[in-house]
């Protein structure tokens, strides 16, 4: 069974090389040494305004039989252009939600005239009913496809100069917490990718991915609720992609920007590509520093054979921290059917952080029993290279595809922290201990995938793939003690820490796409090898894990008269255990709270069920789902209270979780200049582990606010509020922010500066009750969220400047 799915690959890959010779014949071969040498270009405006359209789609198509030829969008100024288009007669069409689509027919490129302009076109405002529906003509609303929902944040400004985290505050349906880990529908067990392939930093926590990434860099973030099988099942709660830019347009492009904000937080950016046929080069580099104080208490009152005590904790702790992100490749197109893409990209996170922790301990009679202070302070810092090859192979046949990938991911993390703990004795004395800590994680991950898209006249479309992982996770901790008697460092072997835990996953899928009797449907099949093997060395806890698993997935849309749609799909999905779950050794760094993985963890697996509902009508729209997920084997935190007083949190495999509810979006333009977006999530979470049972009903609800008032101004409103929510022995508290922005345009849009607030109200705060056997604990911490920054950015566009010259070519269009 071990190799079962590495022989499936190897046979899938046979076969559908000699299915894709056999389809194509020789059909390649006769174009292959083509060289096309023709320009096209134009303006795209609307018609009432005369203002441009950004983001129109314009498309060429062959007349001969309407086979694709090369599709682009407008810039912010209404331009768009092709280069390298064959000779011969063509037409053009041109879109954008809410408008007329546009016929250019009967457009001849030849040698008398390969360069044409045709000139400004006027779109004419009405309703719309397409394949993809779009819930606002604004690219920061959503857009719902078969299996997915995206949601367009490049013109989101109330997170402009801020990080990924900044993002996803603002996304339905998604929440973040404290330290920046992203819960979807009140579930973290979220999977994140990064332009649809796997980040490889699971180690070090969502919130230290999500800081590492420009908000300026993001196009668009992809909701995926109900995956299907082409995606990885992993993150029972769905997977969450973010869609970086990548400027294709001829000639030079770029954008530069800088931001400043109070309590000194810094950042710029700088992004550019240069197009010019076969290649595409793009580069990109965005770098921050930022401080960030904070402050926490946490109260535990607790009863132990009818002795009850109470323990007060009261924390300070400020972070500086620093990144640097670059990222730089290029397109090579072989011919007019292949292309290679070569990038690579470096991440480096660094992060220092004070803390200071006073712990005042109380009997039943309100007398302090025990008063000590921590004070620690250390750096850590993440190195992560990323190396992608990937290869893209178009056919005759429209919409046929195949693609390959070769990614390695190299990421390093390096931490060392020093701890001073001040015991406070009665009369006055001060007992002292001191402890530092050296950490060294290293993480490699490997993937190989591929995967071939052939539609079929009349059928549907077949999609299949294959794909492979190989990762490998070191951790490595070492403790030294202070000897006050030597005044030297003594290596502490008992506590040291050294964790390896190796992963293999080989998988196949396919899955299927056609329209039957007036409904749309995808159906597939996802089967997945996966090979685990861990080891701690401190304590020699070996464990092994060998499962083979199938993962089904169907997605089904009745579109009706007047705009209205219903969805219905299913996905099965898994959680496997994070290596920080199944560590087993004893993490003291909190000796009040300590906490402890357990290597015999299983994962957990999860069918979804949703049900939706939208409707459309001109620029507004509304739309409903009901969802249902049902999980068995639920890995939650489990906490006991010892006999000594202490709080030990380890990992289970709980009974089962269940979580349902509803998720209400609409879209509407009050006035021409005046648009709101509103979502409202409501559903029930509950758990039920060993002696507890939880469950609760939780809701959230985001309004935007989008005005463009006088001239080229815009004034951004963004609500959001998180009502209470259950998580196994936890309840977390509601929470509301408010965040406000301003911009104003110059020169046409190539200038622009941002005025934006955070947490307007300083109301983020994160407050959570645990309980259990004995005890009660409440949590609470705040950051300072409320911060002024002020922004510029300008963009270059060396592409309009060269259309700006070519003039309308009319008259001799002729056959060639």
């Amino acid at each position: 069974m071990k190799f079962m799915l590495t022989k499936f690959v190897v046979v899938w890959i046979i076969l559908l090389n000699a299915f894709i010779s056999f389809a194509q014949g020789d059909k390649q071969s006769q174009n292959v040494n083509f060289v096309p040498i023709g320009k096209l270009s134009g303006e795209v405006f609307d018609l009432r305004t005369s203002k441009p359209i950004e983001y129109s789609n314009v498309v060429i198509y062959n007349s001969k039989d309407s086979s694709l030829i090369n599709g682009t969008i407008t810039n912010p100024s209404g331009l768009f252009g092709f280069e390298k288009l064959p000779f011969g007669r063509m037409y053009v069409k041109i879109s954008y939600i809410g408008y007329k689509t546009e016929l250019i027919d009967s457009v001849i490129i030849n040698p008398k005239n390969n360069e044409i302009n045709i000139g400004k076109i006027y779109l004419e405002t009405s309703t719309f009913n397409l394949d993809e529906v779009v819930v606002a003509s604004e690219r920061d609303m959503m857009v719902n496809n078969l299996d997915k929902k995206i949601i367009n944040v490049e013109k989101n400004i109330t997170s402009a100069g801020g990080t990924a985290v900044d993002v996803m505050q603002n996304i339905p349906s998604v929440s973040v917490d404290v330290d920046g880990a992203v819960s979807l529908r009140g579930n973290k067990n979220v999977t994140i990718l990064i332009d649809g392939r796997p980040n490889g930093l699971e180690s070090i926590g969502s919130g230290d991915l999500l800081n590492q990434i420009p908000a300026s860099s993001i196009e668009s973030i992809e909701l995926v609720t109900n995956p299907s099988a082409k995606y990885d099942p992993e993150g029972t709660a769905g997977i969450i992609n973010i869609v970086l830019k990548k400027r294709t347009n001829i000639g030079l492009n770029g954008i530069i920007s800088a931001n400043a904000g109070t309590g000194d937080k810094y950042n710029s950016s700088l992004n550019f590509n240069l197009r010019q046929y076969p290649f595409n080069f793009f580069a990109s580099y965005d770098g921050r520093v930022g401080n960030m104080t904070g402050t926490g208490t946490t109260n535990r009152l607790t009863s132990i054979g009818g002795v009850s005590s109470s323990l007060f904790q009261n924390q300070n702790d400020k972070n500086l921290m620093m990144t640097h992100n670059a990222n730089t490749g290029f397109d090579y197109s072989i011919n007019d059917y292949n292309t290679l893409t070569l990038s690579m990209q470096y991440r480096r996170f660094a992060m220092e952080n004070d803390v200071t922790v006073n712990n005042l301990t109380y009997n039943s009679s309100d007398i302090i029993t025990r008063n000590f202070t921590r004070l620690s302070g250390g750096e850590r810092a993440v190195d992560f290279r990323n190396y992608t090859l990937s290869y893209k192979k178009t056919f005759d046949s429209k919409g046929e595809e195949f693609t390959a990938d070769f990614m390695f991911n190299d990421i390093d993390m390096n931490f060392s922290q020093e701890i001073t703990q001040n015991e406070f004795e009665a009369g006055g004395a001060v007992s002292q201990i001191q402890q530092r800590t050296f950490s060294k994680n290293e993480n490699q991950m490997l993937i190989l995938q591929s995967n071939y898209k052939r539609p079929f006249e009349g059928l549907g479309t077949l999609e299949t793939g294959f794909k492979t992982t190989f990762r490998k996770l070191l951790m490595k901790s070492d403790y030294e003690n202070f000897d006050a008697v030597s005044s030297i460092w003594l290596y502490d072997p008992l506590s040291r820490n050294y964790f390896k835990n190796d992963e293999q996953i080989h998988a196949v899928y396919a899955t299927f796409a056609g329209v039957f009797a007036g409904l749309k449907y995808q159906t597939g099949l996802r089967a997945e090898q996966t090979t685990i093997n861990g080891k701690q060395e401190v304590n020699n806890i070996s464990y092994t894990k060998d499962y083979l698993s199938f993962y089904p997935s169907l997605h089904l849309v009745k579109e009706f008269a007047d705009q209205n749609e219903i969805q219905l799909s299913y996905s099965r999905r898994v959680n496997r255990p994070h290596p920080r779950s199944i560590n087993p050794v004893v993490d003291y760094t909190d000796s009040l709270n300590i906490t402890q993985g357990n290597p015999y963890l299983d994962p957990e697996f999860v069918n979804s069920y949703e049900l939706g509902y939208s409707k459309y009508w001109g620029a507004s729209s509304f739309s409903s789902n009901l969802f249902y997920k049902l999980t068995n084997g639920l890995i939650g935190n489990y906490s006991e209270l010892e006999p000594s007083g202490i709080t030990r949190t380890t990992f289970l495999n709980l009974s089962k979780g269940t979580s349902y509810g509803i998720e209400l979006t609409g879209n509407h333009s009050i006035l021409q200049w005046w648009k709101m977006n509103a979502n409202l999530s409501y559903f029930n979470s509950e758990v039920t582990g060993p002696n507890f049972s939880n469950d609760n009903f939780s809701w959230m609800a985001k309004l935007n606010s989008t005005m463009t008032i006088w001239d080229n101004i815009m004034v951004q409103l963004m609500l959001n509020y998180n009502s209470p929510m259950v998580m196994s022995q936890s309840i977390t508290k509601e929470v509301f922010t408010a965040d406000l922005a301003l911009r104003k345009e110059f020169w046409e849009g190539k200038l622009s500066l941002l005025l934006r607030v955070s947490d307007l109200f300083n109301t983020q705060k994160y407050d959570i009750e645990t309980t259990g056997n004995g005890f009660v604990i409440n949590s609470y911490r705040k950051r300072d969220s409320q911060n002024i920054f002020f922004g510029i950015t300008y963009r270059l566009d060396a592409t309009q400047k060269m259309r700006e010259r070519n003039t309308r070519t009319d008259g001799d269009m002729e056959n060639y």
